[in-house]
């Protein structure tokens, strides 16, 4: 997954997240539903950088 498309669609989650948070309350199974959507989300993300810099690190070790 293109990083720019996983970055739009965290802060789309956000904003989602937000909203929901404010119209239903913390405890709302929607509010928790989208929040764990999130949290995957920036899983994958996190999983993403950490291998980039893996490839990077490697690559500059190399020379």
């Amino acid at each position: 997954m293109d990083m720019k498309l996983l970055h739009e669609m965290i802060e789309d989650q956000k904003k989602e997240l937000g909203y929901l948070v404010k119209t239903y309350g913390f405890k709302h199974q929607k509010v928790i539903s989208v929040s764990q959507k999130l949290d995957l989300l920036i899983y994958k993300a996190m999983n993403r950088y950490r291998l980039d810099y893996k490839i990077r690190t490697k690559k500059e070790s190399l020379y």
